[in-house]
């Protein structure tokens, strides 16, 4: 030891200084190595604690990285120490040893360097624990997910089943084809509508399914498509013809959509064997064609039926109304209206069910024209006024002041809605009244041509139980079975207004209570037409502050009458108690405002409207007061005579019609209480007795209804056959001004013996002879089929004696005097007022009525005859234009009836090549007379 120490310190000893006095590159060794070493042991702790700085170890971590950084902090001090004091030959084995481990410790330190970012992303124990749990909760989410994914495959693999066992059983087949039209599947349904197997077809091209014409087309399509993307099948159902295994082909419908399947276009096709629906669809064809035959025969049964019907109806009704013209006594009399009113209802009967009949068929048709609304109205009431006045039942109308004049739409079945439901009314209701309102409803903002009528029918009846007022509107049916006992009917009024209602636009339904009354509404589509203002608007002004009393028990009345004459312009005062009429009339007299004008109903309880008029007359200040009384035409007649004594002014018939009213209120106040003639008109038109006519008829109950008619007439020359051909051979021998024909008669029938005359006529240079149809036929078109068949009037039966005195009073005319006109602008010019009269007999009224009817005519007319031109039809123009030549040259407008003369010879020629330049003419010359007849 002492030795050692000794070597060390002793002076023998060099230490480490006396080291230069060595080789210098042993001291080179020792020097570097040592100091590198050191170094290298200094890094190692600075880098373990950036380390734990950087992870945020934990207590215990952090102790075992410390202690270690102590220890190799020793060691590098160690190594720096040994620098100092060394033995020489141990000094250079230390040496080289330094130098590895100098190496090895500068290679730690660098690759302790690069893994320390490694390491301090490691996670911790806790952030391990963690992560465990995370993982663990990972994989039992993913198990969940394994099973939810292997029950989907489960379930998948289980539709794929479903799905094939539905596309083999369901009724359409179902093929998919590519785009070169090759088949890739074919269910069980295809199988049996083609009788293939899939294996069969499965691979080969779909044409193979196909008659030769599909086929080639098939090709063509498919091209088409996939070049232009045009779809002629694709996406588009039709039908088609399809081909099964024994070549056998059958109608199939087809639907074929397109789907893209991993980047290749598939065509999937469903088809439908549709034989037994075609078959089916035959059937019904041949079911819809024996239909339409059955209802053809329905309706010639109908026809053949009216006929066989209305040939022994004329006879009774003919037949009655000749014994009511002999002398009867009271009871013969009245057992003869009984007959003749069951007779008239009978026939209304036959023309319910006609027009029924018609409504099944789909062949009831509208005619639309101008007509005057009021009068339109008024008129159709007054035709009921006798019924409701039967039964002591005042019936009246109300019309809206602030609807147009004039409107467009088929006024023919209007009134006869208007009838049945006001028929109705008057048939179920024993006291009170039946009240008819007329107003509009919004005007239409999309047509302002355009207007919908609202009409309503109030009565004060028996009502309709709230349950049954649906079933009044079928057919045959009537709310109570016990209707048709107590008040008859077929139960068809309703039904045809409901379908004339639809027909029109409009529509139907009913207000009632059991006990209280009913009120039916309709509505309907009219046009507006631009109208002159009417006759009984020009009158307003001469009335204006006329002071009127009116005197009327019902308080409907007494309204109606207070709102018309306002909408006069006078000062009317309503009463309802006849008995206070003197206390007012006389309170006016001693207030200086004196009433100028008494309108007084008739038939009131507490007095007599004559009783009235009466005690006003005894008064020497009312003998003079002019008086107009209101009642029915039966009322009229029996008190004409004391209203002659008593000094009634003017009578106006109930249900009051405005113009008339206006016609006598001013009339009366014009003449200064002068009396105007009382008179009620019930002739029918006067006849030329001097003409000679032919008869054709073979039912010997006609001829003498007609023959009773002619004597009627002061007709005595003439002549009766039965049968066309006896007709013809009449008219060979003699020349007749007119032949009355029958359609039906045995040997040869209306239309053959008037066909024979006709072409006779012609061969043998003769005049045109007047022949008037007569026929039990009343279907639409009947007319019309009389005409085209070279016949010139038509009138049904049984003969209407007016209807019938009319048409013989127009082919020839009584020669009479004229009556004084009153004071027209008449253009000569435009048609010549004598010689149109003369067509009438003289007869004013009757002139004014032809007017009337012209002007709710002329229009359809000319718009049938425009349209003929514009489609270049001869044949229509020649009819339209003999139809308007006919309808004008009653007023002897010759320069209209030159231009229609022009465009019916064209189209008879059919040579229409200036049809247009002359219906222009013709417009021009149409519209004149249009407004000249307007005028008068």
């Amino acid at each position: 030891m002492n030795d050692i120490v000794s070597s060390v310190f002793g002076k023998d000893f060099a230490p480490h200084g006396y080291c230069l006095a060595w080789q210098d590159s042993l001291l080179a060794l020792h020097v570097i190595s040592d100091l590198i070493i050191f170094l290298s042991y200094t890094l190692i702790p600075a880098l373990l604690g950036y380390y734990l700085y950087k992870k945020k170890a934990n207590r215990l971590q952090s102790s075992v990285v410390i202690l270690f950084a102590l220890f190799i902090l020793g060691c590098g001090v160690t190594h720096l120490m040994a620098t100092v004091t060394i033995w020489k030959p141990w000094y250079y084995l230390q040496g080289y040893i330094k130098l590895v481990t100098a190496l090895v410790s500068l290679t730690t330190v660098i690759y302790i360097s690069l893994q320390i970012p490694k390491l301090i992303k490691l996670p911790n124990l806790d952030d391990i624990l963690e992560s465990n749990e995370k993982l663990q909760a990972e994989i039992e989410l993913r198990k969940e997910k394994e099973t939810q994914l292997l029950n989907s495959q489960t379930a998948l693999e289980s539709s794929k089943v479903l799905q094939g066992a539905i596309l083999d059983n369901v009724v359409d087949g179902i093929i998919a084809i590519d785009e070169k039209g090759l088949i890739l599947s074919f269910n069980k349904a295809a199988e049996n509508i083609f009788q293939y197997q899939a294996q069969n077809v499965i691979g080969k091209n779909i044409k193979m399914l196909m008659p030769d014409y599909y086929a080639r087309e098939h090709d063509g399509y498919l091209a088409n498509y996939m070049e232009t993307g045009v779809r002629k099948i694709i996406g588009i159902g039709r039908e088609v013809i399809g081909m099964r295994k024994d070549q056998s082909t059958f109608p199939m419908d087809l639907a074929v959509s397109e789907v893209t399947l991993d980047k290749q276009r598939i065509f999937s096709g469903i088809v439908r064997d549709i034989t037994e629906r075609r078959n089916k669809e035959d059937e019904l064809h041949q079911a819809k064609e024996a239909a339409e035959v059955a209802s053809q025969a329905k309706s010639e049964f109908l026809a053949n039926m009216s006929h066989e019907i209305r040939t022994p109806l004329n006879g009774v009704i003919g037949m009655v109304e000749l014994v009511l013209d002999t002398e009867l006594n009271e009871q013969q009399s009245r057992f003869l209206h009984i007959a003749n009113d069951s007779a008239e209802l009978l026939l209304n009967v036959i023309n319910d069910i006609l027009d029924f009949s018609k409504i099944e068929a789909k062949k009831l048709e509208l005619s639309p024209h101008t007509f005057n609304l009021r009068d339109s109205v008024e008129n159709t009431l007054s035709t009921l006024a006798m019924r409701a006045h039967q039964k002591r039942l005042e019936l009246i109308s109300i019309v809206n002041p602030s609807l147009p004049e004039t409107l467009i739409a088929d006024s023919g079945r209007l009134q006869q809605i208007i009838i049945n439901l006001v028929g109705n009314a008057i048939k179920f209701t024993e006291t009170g009244e039946v009240v008819v309102r007329v107003e509009a409803n919004e005007p239409s903002k999309t047509n302002y041509k355009l207007l919908e009528l609202h009409i309503s029918i109030s009565d004060s009846g028996i009502g309709i139980d709230e349950n049954k007022q649906q079933q009044i509107f079928a057919a045959f049916a009537q709310s109570d079975a016990s209707m048709t006992r107590s008040y008859g009917g077929t139960g068809l009024g309703l039904t045809i207004s409901k379908h004339l209602t639809a027909l029109m636009g409009g529509k139907i339904w009913v207000e009632s209570e059991v006990g209280k009354g009913s009120t039916f509404h309709f509505t309907v589509q009219c046009g507006v037409e631009n109208s002159t203002p009417s006759h009984v608007a020009q009158q307003h002004h001469k009335l204006k502050d006329v002071k009127v009393l009116c005197v009327d028990d019902n308080a409907t009345n007494c309204l109606v009458l207070y709102e018309t004459l306002s909408n006069w312009g006078m000062r009317p005062f309503s009463i309802e108690n006849p008995l206070s009429a003197l206390e007012i009339l006389n309170h006016a007299d001693k207030n200086n405002d004196a009433f100028q004008l008494i309108i007084t109903d008739y038939q009131m309880p507490e007095m007599t409207g004559v009783a009235l008029v009466q005690k006003i007359r005894e008064y020497p200040q009312y003998k003079k007061l002019p008086i107009l009384m209101l009642s029915s035409v039966s009322s009229i007649t029996e008190i004409e005579q004391s209203a002659r004594d008593i000094l009634i002014n003017a009578f106006v018939e109930k249900p009051i019609r405005q113009s008339i009213l206006l016609e006598k209120i001013s009339a009366i106040l014009c003449a200064n209480t002068e009396q105007e003639p009382l008179s009620v008109s019930t002739e029918v038109s006067k006849t030329n007795s001097a003409l000679h006519v032919l008869l054709a008829e073979d039912n010997l109950t006609n001829q003498i209804v007609i023959e009773g008619f002619f004597e009627k007439q002061g007709i005595k020359n003439f002549t009766i056959v039965d049968n066309g051909k006896k007709a013809v051979e009449a008219w060979q021998q003699q020349a007749f001004d007119v032949i009355l024909m029958d359609v039906r008669m045995p040997e040869m029938d209306g239309f053959q013996a008037t066909a024979a005359i006709r072409e006779q006529e012609q061969t043998l240079n003769r005049p045109h002879t007047p022949i008037v149809a007569l026929t039990a036929h009343a279907m639409k078109g009947d007319e019309n089929l009389c005409l085209s068949k070279g016949m010139d009037y038509y009138t049904s039966k049984p003969i209407k004696p007016n209807e019938l005195s009319k048409i013989l009073a127009h082919i020839s005319p009584v020669l009479a005097e004229p009556e004084l006109i009153p004071a027209k602008t008449v253009n000569d010019e435009v048609f010549i007022l004598e010689e149109a009269l003369s067509s009438v007999g003289g007869d004013v009224e009757i002139f004014k009525r032809v007017i009337a009817v012209f002007l709710k005519s002329y229009q359809p007319q000319l718009q049938n005859l425009q349209q003929a031109v514009v489609d270049k039809n001869a044949k229509l123009i020649f009819e339209m234009a003999h139809t308007l030549k006919g309808s004008t040259s009653n007023f002897a407008a010759h320069k209209v009836v030159a231009q229609a003369l022009k465009l019916e010879k064209m189209g008879e020629a059919d040579d229409i090549g200036d049809s247009e330049a002359t219906l222009k003419q013709l417009e021009i010359e149409l519209q004149q007379l249009v407004e000249a007849l307007r005028q008068f």
